[in-house]
């Protein structure tokens, strides 16, 4: 009897090690389409956010930069192009 109580023991060990190791595992899978879902996202926002952003050029280009104001609004604006450039590169939109 003593035998079987230990044995039974034994198997439910060995099932709390396989739950936490698939649990691991689970994480970890987790983890990464969590990493490539922030990724894509990420992407996605800046290629579409560097294409649309020039729009906003035009008026400012067309009422001149003549105030200090309108100047850095524009090189703001040139920065986020550029920033979003770089992380929208990579971005495929099929």
């Amino acid at each position: 009897m003593r035998d079987a109580r230990i044995s039974i023991m034994n198997l439910s060990e060995s099932v709390d090690q396989q739950d936490t190791s698939t649990s691991a595992a689970t994480t970890e899978e987790t983890v990464t389409w969590n990493q490539h879902w922030f990724v894509a996202s990420v992407r996605f926002i800046s290629f579409w956010t560097a294409v649309g952003l020039p729009v906003l050029y035009v008026p400012l280009l067309a009422t001149g930069l003549d105030s200090a104001g309108k100047a850095a609004v524009f090189a703001v604006l040139l920065g986020v192009n550029l920033v979003s450039l770089l992380l929208g590169h990579s971005y495929c939109p099929s």
